[in-house]
């Protein structure tokens, strides 16, 4: 990881040789510290396509410092506590990412440290001559599932608009479209996620290399963004029309995947070449930076600004291991009541069972309990002794349905009682083909029973910074639609909650010996 070496200036060359050694020796120390938030997106970039593209952005990093190179090759390296600061910030940012179990904050956190390095160990005035490549790693940080959502409507809607468009008859629902020749689905990978990701990516790499001014590139930034949602929904419609003008002949829904990259690179192309003919000339060249600098003391700086970015660093992660508890990773005994007032517990058999999706604990149960002879309630619960990292409550795995057989369809709220208490918990729709279900979701966190995720985050944050290991379950209970109204089945799911007495089960549960 050399930028820019030899450099014009021998004695440049040298402290640039030992500040990038430093920095190196530094980032593995990081990653060492952080090494579960770094393998999180590294598993993340492995296993959803959305987030392929994060391989990418360290060479690409690289490659503009190395574009940049006169800008700062022969400044020397002028180490600043101002990197120390912003170390500390963003340690802070980690702290409070872990106790509230935010996957992505503490991934933003982790990257921001790295800027701290950067700037502890280069100065101010060369981090800003790279603040490009530097700011560009944040984009490692495996990041916009919250717009998975609206991008999926607008692509079922979007698509729709244009079948409507051509006279091509069609039926639309929820995610689902119906023509003549087939029904499809417009899944959350179809939402246009990893398109929108890789534009904003590849817009800013093109903006930087091919504009000078600041406002033409974020409007690069933005057209490109915006063309990716349109062309997306554009895509989603060619696949349903082939489908209908070749009567089914034409299978293109089978590798939509691979025509989806195909149909995305050609409209980048496309766009890349207008940009070319209607944008400004070539970026100018810049004023190299000039820095002033210790030569006989920046080895000793150096590492002494090091060490305090790391140490800074370290306290995070201790503070961190500290208000964990000792109670991680120890099994529990999760045995679910034998009945529900006069509901007995039965054994449901069921072609197609209902399963939450689960972060695993320490712990879990379920079963299904005889509301009559024609209707039951399924309950699930899994319990978590300590509270820490992805090992949550509330943790974004913690869902309505485990994405096997049943998909979520809608969310609302209900309020119900809880051990004697009103709580608010959460409402999902979920299906699989013509079957329908209503789910009942909460959460126990420290002291806390809640339906809403950030709520019960913060009260185990809260909890862990009072000394205990934030104990906390996730409870979910489901009933079939078929034959019942919604209010009738949601009247079921509200009647069962206040039959639980879930203060005894988990208290039972958290005395259960270990095995």
């Amino acid at each position: 990881m050399s930028i820019g070496t030899p450099l014009a200036i021998p004695q440049a060359s040298r402290i640039w040789r030992e500040s990038l050694f430093v920095i190196v020796l530094g980032i593995a120390v990081l990653l060492g510290l952080f090494w579960s938030t770094a393998a999180s997106a590294l598993h993340l970039w492995a296993s959803t396509s959305a987030y392929n593209y994060g391989y990418l952005i360290v060479p690409i990093a690289l490659y503009v410092a190395r574009i940049d190179q006169a800008q700062f090759a022969s400044a020397i390296p002028k180490p600043s506590l101002w990197g120390v600061l912003l170390t500390g910030v963003f340690a802070f940012l980690w702290l409070a990412a872990e106790l509230v179990g935010i996957s992505e904050a503490r991934q933003f956190a982790l990257v921001g440290m790295i800027q701290g390095l950067f700037m502890a160990v280069l100065g101010l005035r060369i981090y800003a001559a790279l603040s490009f490549p530097l700011l560009y790693l944040f984009l490692m940080v495996p990041t916009g599932e919250f717009l998975l959502s609206p991008l999926q409507s607008f692509a079922h809607d979007g698509a729709v608009k244009l079948l409507q468009l051509s006279n091509i008859p069609v039926f639309a629902e929820s995610t689902l479209i119906q023509i003549p020749h087939g029904n499809f689905v417009v899944e959350p990978g179809c939402a246009g996620l990893n398109f929108v990701l890789a534009s904003l990516a590849l817009s800013l790499l093109y903006g930087k290399l091919t504009y000078r001014r600041t406002l033409t590139r974020i409007l690069c930034v933005v057209v490109a963004i915006v063309v990716s949602i349109l062309s997306n929904a554009v895509r989603i419609y060619l696949i349903v029309a082939i489908t209908e003008w070749s009567h089914r002949r034409i299978g293109i829904a089978d590798d939509h995947l691979l025509y989806g990259w195909g149909f995305f690179a050609v409209i980048m192309l496309v766009m890349m070449w207008l940009g070319m003919r209607v944008g400004e000339p070539a970026v100018a060249a810049a004023q190299p930076v000039v820095t002033g600098g210790r030569p006989d003391h920046a080895w000793r700086d150096r590492l002494i600004t090091a060490g305090l970015t790391l140490a800074v660093a370290a306290v995070a992660v201790g503070m961190a291991y500290m208000t964990a508890g000792t109670e991680k990773n120890v099994p529990m005994t999760i045995a679910l009541p034998t009945s529900l007032g006069d509901w007995p517990r039965t054994m449901a058999v069921d072609t197609a069972p209902w399963i939450p999706g689960t972060v695993p604990g320490d712990g879990h149960d379920q079963a299904s309990y005889a509301v009559n002879s024609d209707h039951h309630v399924d309950l699930a619960i899994v319990a978590y002794r300590a509270q820490y990292g992805d090992h949550h409550a509330a943790a974004a795995g913690n869902t309505s349905s485990d994405d096997k057989n049943w998909e979520e369809l809608s969310r609302s709220d209900a309020q119900v009682t809880i051990d004697g208490k009103p709580v608010h918990a959460a409402l999902a729709l979920v299906h699989s083909g013509t079957r329908e279900r209503l789910v009942l979701m909460w959460y126990v966190s420290g002291d806390c029973v809640t339906g809403n995720r950030l709520v019960a985050r913060l009260c185990a944050a809260r909890t862990r910074i009072m000394g205990s290991p934030a104990p906390g379950a996730f409870i979910a209970m489901s009933t079939e639609l078929q034959a019942l109204f919604g209010t009738a089945a949601k009247s079921i799911l509200i009647d069962a909650a206040s039959r639980l007495d879930l203060t005894t089960v988990l208290a039972q549960n958290t005395r259960a010996d270990a095995g």
